[in-house]
C-alpha cells in the first residue's frame, strides 16, 4: 500500500511528542520553525534531519587565518550562513583619534627669547581640534596656572595687556574642555566602544617667552669713559644669553683706542683674549675687570644685575685694524 505523506510545521522541541501521539508518523515531513530545519519521519518513526544547521559543536583545530581563531568553537545550531560569516568575517575594532588644542601667535609677541625688561603684548589664538571627541564646551588661554581668557567657540583669540618680561620665562598655553565623543561601529556594524573618547580636557604645548641678559661689547676713541650701566648698554654690539665657552670677535678699527666687553657676573671670569693678527693668546691680562650693576632693557635703574665689565685702554690709537677673539 502506498505511503501517504503529510507535510506540517512546528517546533523541534515538540517533534518527539507529536510522533508519540501519532499526530505525525513515518513518511511525514515537518518544517521546524524554531530551528529553520526540515525533518523526514523514517519508517521506524525516528526523524531524519536535513542538516542546514550544525547538530553539534565544532572546535577549530589546527587552522589559522580564519575569522574564528584556532581553538575556538562553532556552537551547535548555527546556520550555513552564520558559519560562513564566522569563517570569513573578523571584527576590526573602531579607531579613535584624541582631540588636541594648539596655541599660536596672532599678531603679538613671538615665542622667542627677549632681553629681560622687554615689554611684550601677547596676542594669541587657541584652536581646538575635535577629532573623535564630543563638542567643545570651553576653550581657555592660560598664563602659567591661571586662566587669563576663555570662550566657547574655536578658534578663540586672546589679546592681553602689555607685560614686562624679567629674568624669567612667561609661559602661555591653551586648554580645551569637551564632551564625550560618540561610539563608532566596527567593520561588521557592531558598536565598538573600546578606546572611545570620554569627556575631559586637553592642554597644548607651552608658548614660552624667555627673558635673558645680553653680552655687550664695543670700542671707542680717546680715553675710556666712566664704566656705568648706561655706558655699557650703549656699546655698539650685543648678543643675547651669553654662555660659558662662548667665543666672539671684537673688531678694532683704525683710530680706536679702548675696548670694553661686559657679561652677567654669574658666568666665570674671561677664559682667553687672543690678539688674532699676532696670535697672542695672553691679552686677557691686559684687561681690567670691574663689577657693575647693569640695567635691563628699560635702562635707568630698572632690573639691575651684576655684570663683569672688562676694559682695555691702548696707549695710542690703533694704527691698523685689529681683532680680539674673546672666549668666556
Amino acid at each position: 500500500m502506498a505511503m501517504k505523506t503529510k507535510i506540517g510545521s512546528g517546533n523541534k522541541s515538540a517533534l518527539a511528542g507529536a510522533i508519540e501521539a501519532g499526530t505525525i508518523d513515518s513518511g511525514d515531513i515537518v518544517f521546524l520553525k524554531d530551528t529553520e530545519e526540515a525533518a523526514f519521519i523514517k519508517a521506524d518513526n525516528k526523524p531524519m534531519y536535513v542538516k542546514s544547521r550544525t547538530q553539534e559543536s565544532i572546535q577549530v583545530n589546527g587552522v589559522t587565518g580564519l575569522g574564528i581563531g584556532n581553538g575556538q568553537t562553532i556552537p551547535a545550531g548555527k546556520s550555513l550562513d552564520e558559519i560562513v560569516k564566522m569563517l570569513v568575517q573578523k571584527a576590526v575594532p573602531a579607531t579613535y583619534i584624541k582631540p588636541s588644542v594648539s596655541i599660536t601667535n596672532n599678531g603679538g609677541q613671538d615665542s622667542v627669547a627677549v632681553e629681560a625688561g622687554t615689554s611684550i603684548t601677547p596676542k594669541l589664538r587657541a584652536t581646538f581640534n575635535k577629532n573623535d571627541a564630543g563638542n567643545l564646551t570651553k576653550i581657555e588661554v592660560m598664563m602659567g596656572a591661571d586662566s587669563v581668557g576663555s570662550g566657547a567657540e574655536s578658534p578663540y583669540d586672546y589679546a592681553g595687556e602689555a607685560i614686562v618680561v624679567g629674568d624669567e620665562t612667561v609661559s602661555f598655553s591653551a586648554k580645551a574642555t569637551y564632551e564625550e565623543g560618540s561610539i563608532k561601529n566596527d567593520n561588521l556594524g557592531q558598536p565598538s566602544p573600546n578606546g572611545h573618547i570620554a569627556a575631559g580636557s586637553v592642554t597644548s604645548s607651552a608658548y614660552n617667552i624667555s627673558g635673558q641678559r645680553n653680552l655687550f661689547y664695543g670700542t671707542g676713541v680717546g680715553a675710556t669713559p666712566e664704566l656705568t650701566s648706561d655706558m655699557v648698554r650703549k656699546l655698539a654690539n650685543k648678543k643675547l644669553n651669553p654662555t660659558q665657552g662662548l667665543v666672539f670677535n671684537i673688531p678694532i678699527a683704525i683710530g680706536q683706542q679702548y675696548v670694553v666687553f661686559a657679561y652677567p657676573a654669574t658666568l666665570r671670569d674671561v677664559n682667553q683674549v687672543m690678539y688674532v693678527e699676532t696670535n697672542d693668546t695672553g691679552m686677557a691680562s691686559s684687561f681690567t675687570k670691574t663689577l657693575i650693576d647693569v640695567a635691563d632693557a628699560r635702562g635707568g635703574q630698572n632690573g639691575l644685575k651684576s655684570y663683569k665689565v672688562y676694559s682695555y685702554a691702548m696707549a695710542t690709537p690703533a694704527a691698523a685694524g685689529m681683532t680680539f677673539k674673546v672666549t668666556i
